[in-house]
């Protein structure tokens, strides 16, 4: 959970993604380190697409649509498509790291509750080793990702909410009783989204992925 923030930009590969409720809208984030360092980025949700996108010039998005994956690049002008294919071959790379795994460590759900931007939240903690996870979750917004990679797995706790409406407000990891990152929402919309929105945009060149997968 340490690098959270940066997990969910290094999405390649593969995600979990719950399917009840449905949330259609655009969610703002803003990620602080231990060591103050902070960015923002948007979450976009219709359907069963998603976009994340980082609020800067120099970073790309990542577009989920149920059928592939789609890393843009807007640096290059550019981007990637991974087919749900493509990321069951690069998913397997960890699968028997996996099986390998044995106990999963689920989350406490606590009495504490808060109100955050409107949306009544609930505190789970995660515990593991000398590290804490504090989760603020509520059940009014709808669905939420949790990305995954095989060199970064979702954590373990992903399961426990699968096809369940839920939805963090606030993250925030500690180690040794220090807070390392805190991931928190600054502001929510919804609002009808337009199916462009989950494109690349007009202008962008598909890259050629043939090398990449060996082919």
């Amino acid at each position: 959970m340490k690098k959270y923030y940066a997990i969910l930009f290094g999405i390649l590969f593969s995600i979990t993604l719950v399917t009840a409720q449905s949330f259609e809208g655009v969610v703002y984030f803003k990620s602080t380190t231990g060591t103050g360092e902070s960015g923002n980025f948007k979450y976009y949700g219709k359907d069963n697409k998603i976009k994340m996108e980082m609020m800067s010039d120099e970073m790309g998005s990542v577009i989920f649509d149920g059928s592939k994956t789609i890393i843009l690049m807007p640096a290059q002008k550019s981007y990637m498509e991974f087919s749900n294919e493509m990321l069951e071959q690069f998913g397997g790379m960890s699968q028997d790291a996996d099986e390998d795994m044995g106990e999963v460590n689920l989350p406490t759900k606590t009495n504490e509750t808060k109100n955050i931007l409107g949306y009544d939240c609930t505190k789970w903690v995660y515990k593991e080793d000398n590290n804490e996870t504090e989760l603020w979750i509520t059940d009014q917004i709808g669905n939420y990702i949790i990305p995954s990679t095989p060199m970064t797995p979702a954590p373990e706790w992903a399961d426990l909410f699968d096809g369940k409406p839920f939805f963090p407000l606030m993250i925030i990891t500690k180690e040794n009783g220090s807070v390392v990152d805190k991931m928190e929402v600054t502001k929510i919309e919804k609002k009808s989204l337009s199916e462009s929105e989950f494109q690349p945009p007009a202008g962008f060149k598909k890259m050629d992925l043939g090398n990449m997968m060996g082919q």
